[in-house]
């Protein structure tokens, strides 16, 4: 389990100040006394296609979302093509559902699906994720990553777009 202490959620300024007591910036509150609401929507970005090497990812979610009482979303993108996971989007929808389900049994935390729809998963997917952040209020997207490759070096993560591309936290997981 996560415990919140100072080491931990020092994720952007704010959260630093909040934690350490500095002028300009009072922390709000939760349900509970004394306890700092940082973050309020959390995005999971998720591939059904490797389900297995998000472990991590969606217990930290599941952890963040007990201590904040946040919202929990499992975005996936998928093509127009049949692929994989899913014949047509309708069908993807149905198995992010299922997977969502899942999830919030397991983590006893809820998880939303939230289907995405590209004509080029591929070109589009960093895109589609930084898009759906903002347009569902996500204030931080907990996103499970591979070991950097040689590959990495010349076109860059996924991630590592989200992290540089956007205002909001990103909690990045290997």
């Amino acid at each position: 389990m996560i415990k919140a202490c100072r080491a931990v959620f020092l994720f952007d300024d704010l959260a630093v100040r909040q934690f350490s007591g500095q002028p300009g910036a009072e922390p709000e509150f939760g349900e509970n006394i004394g306890e700092p609401v940082m973050f309020k929507h959390i995005m999971v970005p998720v591939d059904l296609d490797h389900a297995d090497k998000l472990d991590k990812a969606l217990a930290a979610a599941a952890d963040l979302s007990r201590l904040y009482s946040a919202t929990v979303t499992v975005a996936g993108v998928v093509g127009t093509a049949p692929g994989k996971v899913a014949h047509n989007p309708a069908e993807y929808q149905v198995r992010l559902q299922d997977f969502a389900q899942a999830q919030s049994d397991k983590h006893g935390v809820e998880f939303k699906p939230l289907a995405l729809t590209s004509h080029d998963p591929a070109v589009d997917l960093d895109t589609k994720l930084k898009q759906a952040a903002q347009e569902t209020g996500t204030d931080l997207v907990v996103m499970a990553s591979h070991v950097p490759s040689f590959r990495d070096r010349f076109f860059g993560s996924n991630a590592g777009y989200l992290a540089s591309h956007m205002a909001i936290s990103i909690f990045i997981i290997r």
